[in-house]
């Protein structure tokens, strides 16, 4: 496999279990592969099963063909379905005028819209007041929906709570069903999978918070700085404070008001996850365990 890949067989495989997964969900003219390549990738998944001719059969029959390029263009294809169809699942308020709360919006002199009792998904992210410059590569943001509003970081009275109209998928650097344990001083981005999901499903999949790793841009001002994306407008607990007005205005964005809700237990979603598992292989000590396992 590492032949024909060039990465290990462990992390192949949790990779093409993702594209199969979320591939299988799609109805037939969505698809993003054909039942050729299915077939295929079900084969590598089931390599160990083959005996060591037909390993070597199956090597020499694809090892021209640059199978490791177009593995990770068959897994960007998919996941640009996926990002694609999260991004129209996330509310705009400005094209819900009904949802405008006249009598707040007269009161406070910026616009507010009201989601308290109405469905929506968002894509979040908790921060302090914001800034064009970041020290970071990337910034971690969560997907919420009127059922589930816990989101990745610290919201306190300090805190703002910002909201996103969409994302650019070429951004995207990971995302997960519940905390990925990203550090900003490490290379890669998490060390579990980097799931291929739809927003129900990193909302539903965990009774916490999902978390989304998008780029930051590069800075045009310092080549050492990253410039951070800027909200679209700001999200509110019930409650609007004076904060939250002098933000509004300030970055000239409304302010949305929804209301705070923790998953029902039995709304949580069951796909057969493996979070234990669904770890990359990046040192010896993991591959160790997965040889085990095999």
């Amino acid at each position: 496999v590492y032949a024909l890949f060039r990465d290990n067989i462990y992390n192949v495989w949790l990779n093409i279990r993702e594209m199969l997964r979320y591939n299988d969900m799609l109805i037939l003219k969505e698809k993003g592969l054909t039942e050729e390549e299915v077939i295929f990738y079900k084969t590598i998944l089931d390599i160990d099963k083959m005996s060591n001719l037909s390993k070597i059969d199956l090597y020499n029959k694809f090892k021209n063909k640059n199978y490791n390029f177009k593995f990770y263009e068959d897994l960007k294809k998919i996941k640009n379905i996926a990002y694609d169809k999260i991004k129209n699942d996330l509310i705009n308020p400005y094209l819900y005028p009904e949802y405008l709360d006249s009598e707040n919006t007269e009161k406070y002199g910026v616009k507010v819209y009201d989601l308290r009792d109405k469905e929506f998904v968002m894509l979040v992210r908790t921060q302090l007041k914001y800034k064009e410059d970041e020290r970071y590569r990337r910034s971690c943001y969560s997907i919420i929906s009127n059922e589930n509003t816990q989101v990745f970081g610290e919201y306190d009275n300090c805190s703002f709570l910002y909201g996103y109209n969409t994302f650019e998928n070429d951004m995207v650097l990971h995302m997960f069903e519940s905390d990925s344990y990203s550090l900003n001083f490490r290379d890669d981005s998490s060390k579990f999978v980097n799931r291929i999901m739809n927003s129900e499903q990193l909302i539903k999949c965990s009774s916490g918070y999902s978390e989304v790793q998008l780029i930051n841009y590069k800075s045009e001002k310092d080549k050492y700085k990253w410039t951070a994306k800027k909200p679209d407008y700001i999200v509110v607990f019930e409650h609007i404070r004076d904060i939250h007005i002098d933000e509004s205005k300030r970055l000239n964005i409304p302010i949305v008001i929804i209301k705070k809700r923790i998953l029902e237990n039995e709304k949580i979603i069951n796909i057969g996850l493996n979070k234990e598992d669904d770890i990359y292989v990046n040192d010896l000590y993991i591959e160790k365990e997965r040889r085990i396992k095999r």
